[in-house]
């Protein structure tokens, strides 16, 4: 169990957390801002980029039917954010040979992504 000062550092990291993340450094309407503005627009949204971010750090597609019984989302919800990624191409879509929707993960921009975030996060944090 956390001590009193404990929680208060945790309460610290989390509202860093969620502090907005700084566009500037990648420039309006670049593929990284548009891919931030995308994923922090809905916690669906972000749940499913971290959920996909996961999948490119294991180098490996997570299951779509997984994913979607995880978040606790419509077939129709799950196939839009699959549908806007993957045509932005932030997302790769593994599919069976009946072309249907086996699995996602996240491009080598979206894992840099989260390792800047982190990397930022981290260096806020006071340990």
């Amino acid at each position: 169990m956390p001590t009193g000062a404990q929680y208060k550092q945790l309460l610290e990291l989390e509202i860093t957390r969620l502090q907005p993340q700084r566009l500037i450094t990648y420039g309006l309407g670049s593929p990284e801002a548009r891919y931030i503005n995308y994923a922090m627009s809905t916690s669906a949204r972000r749940l499913f980029s971290a959920l996909a971010t996961r999948a490119a750090s294991n180098n490996k597609h997570a299951c779509v039917r997984e994913i979607r019984e995880f978040m606790q989302i419509s077939r129709p919800a799950m196939n839009q954010m699959i549908d806007e990624c993957e045509a932005e191409g932030w997302i790769t879509v593994e599919r069976d040979e009946g072309g249907n929707r086996g699995g996602i993960r996240g491009n080598a921009m979206i894992l840099r992504l989260w390792y800047e975030y982190a990397d930022d996060l981290y260096s806020r944090l006071a340990v």
